[in-house]
C-alpha cells in the first residue's frame, strides 16, 4: 500500500540519524517511532551490493511481500506500541535464502523491534 512506504530522502535518513539498527542474517534493519496510525516500510537497494537490475526488483518484491504478510501489529496482547518506520538495506545473501527462511528472519527482526519498543 503507497500510504505504508517511505518515499522522501528526508524520511529516510530520519530513520538512519535517530533510529537503532538491527542486524538481522540477510539484511539490516533501521526502525525509529513516526507518530503516525500505521507502521511505514522503506527499501534502500544498492547495485553494488545487490547487482543487477533483475536481481534488485526482486528483492523488493520480497521484501514488500514480507512486510504485507507479516505486519508489524500496533496491538500487542494488551499494550500498544508506537508505530514504526522501518528501512531494510538487504545483504546479497538474500536472494539465496528461501522464503521460509526470510520470513524467520523477519520475525525475529520484528521481535527483537517490539522488545526493544516496550522497554
Amino acid at each position: 500500500m503507497p500510504s505504508q512506504r517511505i518515499r522522501r530522502q528526508r524520511d529516510f535518513e530520519r530513520v538512519y540519524r535517530a533510529g537503532r539498527k538491527i542486524d538481522a542474517v540477510d539484511f539490516i534493519v533501521y526502525y525509529r517511532a513516526n507518530g503516525r496510525e500505521c507502521d511505514r516500510l522503506g527499501l534502500s537497494v544498492a547495485k553494488r551490493r545487490i547487482g543487477r537490475a533483475i536481481r534488485r526488483n526482486r528483492t523488493k518484491r520480497l521484501l514488500r511481500e514480507l512486510f504485507r504478510r507479516n505486519p508489524h501489529t500496533a496491538v500487542s496482547g494488551d499494550r500498544c506500541r508506537p508505530a514504526v518506520d522501518i528501512v531494510v538495506v538487504p545483504r546479497a545473501s538474500m536472494l539465496d535464502a528461501g522464503f521460509r527462511e526470510l520470513t524467520q528472519h523477519w520475525l525475529d527482526a520484528l521481535r527483537k523491534i517490539e522488545a526493544r519498543l516496550n522497554r
